[in-house]
């Protein structure tokens, strides 16, 4: 991805980073206190935009790459707006290569 691009992601986002910080918590990986101060920041991280017109295609996305749903909102997002998904999500990205999906991914790699 170049420096320039515009970033954006459905709300769903939000979810996805609270679950995984609320997940950690239970976990005892951080604390609740540092839970909080990063579900704040991660809010003004990224613009988001509902992901409610995203649904219909996301379900059929999901059933037709046998995929959770809530990743294929992101992959529906992505393809609505014609733009490049960001994902560190290595299986996913396996999943949709050799597909007409391959050019919306963009795998970030630790």
């Amino acid at each position: 991805m170049s420096e320039f691009e515009v970033v954006s992601a459905p709300d769903l986002i939000l979810y996805e980073v609270a679950n995984a910080l609320t997940r950690a918590v239970r976990r005892k990986d951080i604390t609740a206190d540092f839970a909080r101060t990063a579900n704040d920041f991660a809010k003004g991280l990224v613009p988001t935009e509902s992901g409610a017109n995203e649904i219909s295609r996301a379900f059929e996305l999901s059933i037709q790459l046998v995929h959770p749903c809530a990743d294929c909102v992101f992959l529906a997002f992505a393809e609505r707006r014609g733009a490049r998904l960001a994902t560190c999500d290595a299986h996913f990205a396996r999943k949709l290569s050799g597909t007409s999906f391959a050019r919306l991914i963009h795998l970030i790699e630790p």
